[in-house]
């Protein structure tokens, strides 16, 4: 762009560029720098800088940024799929447990919550309509559990047809509401010509009033709790 090289030498810049040579495939790389001569305006200094061993420095650590950056990428995405389950897309057990128990080690615990859900009659529905049958109605349960859940609120699969959910704050008030919603949108019915399966949802919750509940004691509470809905 001639004009703009012209208007930056004029305002007293230097001008460079870097180009190649090219011999029998041979490159070799080049600095062209202009600037005018301040004793004759009218004069260019035209002056030229082999950059051969400063061009191979650069790329080198170009590549290696590239390949840092690559990996960096790589090794988030590595964590992130270690930490999820592989059919629902929810925190994995231990991803879930070492989520809560790091929020609880640096957070009050009192008004917190921990639900602990499991699915009714998931054998059933294994034993009648085959395994890819059950997996479809994990994956119903899973996505129906993200959607009635915001995204600071964890939730997991602990278990084959058993999960969890942390809220880390809310009220007693809300918390209810939301368990009524559970029960009724946690239901499905899985038929065919011959059998029909209504599965429901088996709920324990515990509602943290003290400030350091640690997650061992939730589960256990939570999962106490549960069973004993699902026993009646």
């Amino acid at each position: 762009n001639r004009d703009k090289i012209m208007k930056l030498l004029n305002n007293g810049e230097r001008f460079s560029i870097e180009f190649s040579s090219n011999e029998d495939c041979d490159f070799h790389h080049y600095k062209i720098s202009f600037v005018i001569d301040l004793d004759c305006q009218d004069m260019v200094l035209i002056g030229i800088k082999d950059i051969e061993k400063e061009y191979s420095l650069r790329k080198e650590l170009e590549t290696q940024k590239t390949y840092i950056t690559d990996l960096k990428v790589k090794n988030e995405i590595a964590m992130y799929m270690a930490s999820i389950d592989g059919l629902t897309g929810l925190l994995n057990k231990i991803s879930f447990m070492e989520k809560v128990e790091e929020y609880l080690m640096n957070h009050s615990s009192k008004g917190s919550s921990l639900i602990f859900i499991d699915m009714d009659h998931f054998k059933s529905i294994n034993d009648v309509f085959g395994h890819s049958k059950g997996d479809e109605a994990l994956k119903k349960m899973s996505k129906r559990l993200k959607s009635m859940f915001r995204a600071d609120e964890m939730i997991g699969r602990i278990g084959g047809d058993e999960f969890c959910v942390f809220l880390p704050s809310v009220s007693k008030g809300i918390l209810e509401e939301r368990l009524k919603e559970m029960i009724i949108k946690l239901n499905d019915i899985y038929a065919n010509n011959s059998v029909t399966i209504n599965t429901t949802a088996s709920i324990g919750c515990v509602y943290c009033v003290s400030e350091n509940m640690n997650f061992a004691e939730l589960h256990n509470q939570a999962d106490k709790i549960m069973y004993e809905v699902k026993n009646n």
